[in-house]
């Protein structure tokens, strides 16, 4: 093998862009207006925001050691691949309340699983906004990161 066409080869990798989608990838936060997205995924509120869990009460959630007994709980959403390496994909949330997609995620799409639920999406806008309400997901408008306006 030439030593041009090894170059060559590894520029090309390099300069090649994993998608984050095919690879799956995870999001977390324990502030959403001090994180910011991934993947084109972004968590915009917290189900139960800031709330510090005592110790011993955290073994299925996901949770920050802040002190040496206080946890804070954090919100997260990981993106898989519905098959190895396509572009479908599924979402799955923990203490997550509101969350947005960009409009390029699934623009050919009809549909999109969350959380094991098909949630039909219709949204003319920049970024698709869902929000959970009553444990079920669906298409809301945007509003405010900082709203606490409960509708």
């Amino acid at each position: 093998m030439k030593r041009e066409s090894v170059l060559d080869f590894l520029a090309r990798a390099k300069a090649r862009k994993l998608d984050p989608l095919a690879m799956g990838f995870t999001l977390t936060t324990a502030n959403p207006l001090e994180s910011g997205s991934k993947g084109g995924v972004r968590i915009l509120e917290l189900e139960v925001p800031g709330r510090r869990v005592p110790e011993g009460i955290y073994s299925n959630t996901m949770v920050m050691l802040i002190s040496s007994s206080s946890y804070i709980r954090l919100g997260r959403v990981t993106v898989s691949p519905v098959f190895p390496l396509s572009s479908k994909f599924s979402l799955d949330t923990s203490n997550v309340k509101r969350l947005s997609l960009e409009k390029s995620l699934v623009d050919d799409e009809l549909a999109l699983l969350l959380d094991k639920e098909t949630v039909l999406i219709d949204s003319g806008n920049e970024r698709v906004y869902l929000e959970k309400r009553r444990g079920r997901w669906s298409v809301r408008l945007p509003r405010p990161l900082h709203s606490r306006h409960r509708d």
